[in-house]
């Protein structure tokens, strides 16, 4: 994969809690898992930015949102279903 080929992610999490940051650390523990080194994610606290929400047209967290490679995909994630929180990551790389 090429640089320009690099995954460009943005999770939208409604506040930072306890139970968001786990989840948060498990995303990216899956999501290295099946991509490597070859994406950016940027976390996004829709309390702190509802401006980027709301461009997004983001109506539920928590969401990952793709934008490269290819077309945008949103898949809005199951942080306490691991088997659902792959299924939206196969989602979104595919």
């Amino acid at each position: 994969m090429h640089s320009e080929d690099k995954y460009i992610l943005r999770l939208y999490i409604a506040g930072i809690t306890i139970s968001n940051q786990d989840a948060i650390l498990e995303f990216k523990r899956m999501l290295k898992d099946k991509l490597g080194n070859s994406y950016n994610l940027e976390v996004i606290d829709i309390f702190e930015r509802p401006e980027l929400a709301e461009g997004e047209k983001i109506v539920a967290t928590p969401t990952a949102v793709k934008h490269v490679p290819g077309a945008v995909k949103k898949v809005i994630l199951d942080f306490n279903n691991k088997q659902k929180l792959l299924m939206g990551i196969d989602i979104l790389i595919q």
